[in-house]
């Protein structure tokens, strides 16, 4: 993978690219709501706080899929 990432990087700096086009990816990540939540609410307690500093809710971005999932104080039994 590293060649390849060297490789990629050698041809745009000789400007030797182009665009090939779009390409749908696929990732077949298991991220939910459910998950999420409970990923923040297993956090230690000071964590959350500080996460959500005066936010009612935030929304978390799964850096697999990309998807965004809100989160609320709520959910998480912060109070």
């Amino acid at each position: 993978m590293d060649k390849l990432y060297r490789f990629v990087n050698r041809m745009v700096e000789w400007e030797n690219v182009r665009e090939a086009g779009e390409v749908l990816i696929f990732s077949e990540c298991r991220c939910s709501e459910e998950m999420i939540s409970r990923m923040v609410e297993n956090m230690n307690e000071s964590d959350r706080k500080e996460l959500f500093g005066d936010l009612l809710q935030l929304e978390i971005e799964c850096p697999s899929s990309g998807r965004k999932y809100p989160v609320t104080r709520k959910d998480v039994k912060i109070h």
